[in-house]
């Protein structure tokens, strides 16, 4: 029989535990070595030799990149696959790294930063292959829209917010889901895979949604309608347009309908016209499981096209 694969996980959060316990029902894996706060180091480890995959949890930093961005390296440098949950290897890294993939083969996935149980990247890479991306919208955090949902019921931001937290849906404290950093994050890291490009955070126009009128989000719900934190970009001339704001959007809109924690993510095509998914959990069990979708993916299809 073949062998198991060796999965070396990197952070055992809330998101890598979940992995981590997934992970050990499925019989074609193995996670040989969890890497801590203390201890052998990624680098140390794929030194040894025999690893298949590095899964990394650890914390987003859309700063510096953080922790995974280092591991990224480590991996990729090794020939290892690659899979993370984290959002600052995509914002800070994303060219390098892509790069450093192709020049030693191995596979580089992140979809559990991109929208966790949505699928986003994927959905291009499998069910869109052939077609041309022209624009994509969503509503990308599960937070926010929990919370604007919430105000459209007349309940106080920071109420909504704080419930967010007790429902394991933020993000951290969320600060950063409300201000729009985690859409303009995930938004930046889907265009950059679907066109190759080099889109930076900064580049990104955002506003969030501390600063809105509150009665404005609960005139929208009276009337049937909704607000919603979105998150567009367009190619244009060969150039990536993106912002992120929130839109008052009619009923016939088709992120209209989210509820709670739901997300969606819309694509336009030159040839198969208009997709749009939505739905998927928002929180941590849902991240591991989107990591250990890409785990999977990595050893079953191998690198990105």
């Amino acid at each position: 029989m073949r062998r198991p694969a060796r999965v070396l996980l990197a952070g055992v959060g809330r998101v890598g535990s979940a992995f981590l316990e997934l992970a050990a029902a499925r019989p074609e894996l193995e996670v040989g070595a969890v890497v801590r706060s203390t201890g052998p180091t990624v680098d140390e480890l794929l030194a040894g030799g025999g690893w298949d995959v590095v899964a990394d949890a650890t914390p987003s930093d859309l700063t510096t990149g953080g922790p995974a961005l280092v591991h990224a390296r480590a991996a990729l440098g090794a020939g290892v696959h690659f899979a993370t949950a984290a959002k600052g290897p995509l914002v800070r890294g994303h060219g390098e790294l892509r790069e450093l993939a192709r020049r030693t083969g191995a596979g580089f996935r992140f979809s559990a930063a991109t929208g966790a149980a949505l699928p986003t990247v994927d959905t291009v890479e499998f069910a869109l292959a052939g077609a041309r991306v022209l624009a994509m919208e969503g509503v990308l955090n599960g937070t926010s829209n929990y919370v604007l949902d919430r105000m459209g019921e007349s309940v106080e931001l920071e109420t909504a917010l704080a419930e967010a937290r007790e429902r394991g849906i933020a993000d951290g404290d969320g600060r950063a889901d409300v201000a729009g950093a985690d859409t303009a994050a995930k938004l930046v890291a889907i265009a950059n895979a679907v066109w190759g490009g080099d889109l930076a955070l900064e580049d990104v126009a955002v506003t969030g949604i501390e600063g809105l009128d509150p009665a404005q989000v609960r005139a929208a719900a009276r009337a049937g309608e909704a607000v919603r934190l979105i998150g567009r970009a367009v190619l244009e001339e060969g150039r990536v347009r993106a912002e992120v704001r929130p839109v008052r959007v009619t009923r016939d809109h088709p992120l209209a309908g989210l509820r709670g924690a739901d997300k969606a993510i819309t694509f336009e095509t030159d040839t198969m016209g208009r997709l749009t998914l939505s739905g998927g959990r928002s929180d941590p069990r849902a991240a591991g499981a989107a990591l250990l979708r890409d785990v999977l993916l990595l050893l079953r299809v191998g690198p990105r096209a």
